[in-house]
């Protein structure tokens, strides 16, 4: 499934205020989430990850190697 970078924010959005952000940094959340898409990281399990929530795709959360390697991009 390939989603834009639109819906990517609003997902995030979405599961950052449902997670109990404020409003300002579940905006910060999303913009963080695209831009690790828009460079072919993944943006949406990471955020899963921090969030303590499993991965819609495979179901399991993200190793820690994978948002230590995001984080150094």
């Amino acid at each position: 499934m390939s989603w834009s970078l639109g819906e990517t924010a609003a997902l995030a959005l979405k599961a950052a205020r449902g997670a109990g952000m404020s409003w300002g940094l579940a905006e910060e959340t999303a913009a963080s989430v695209v831009w690790l898409h828009s460079r072919g990281l993944p943006g949406i399990s990471a955020l899963c990850s921090y969030l303590g929530i499993s991965d819609s795709i495979s179901d399991r959360p993200l190793p820690r190697r994978a948002l230590k390697a995001a984080a150094r991009s």
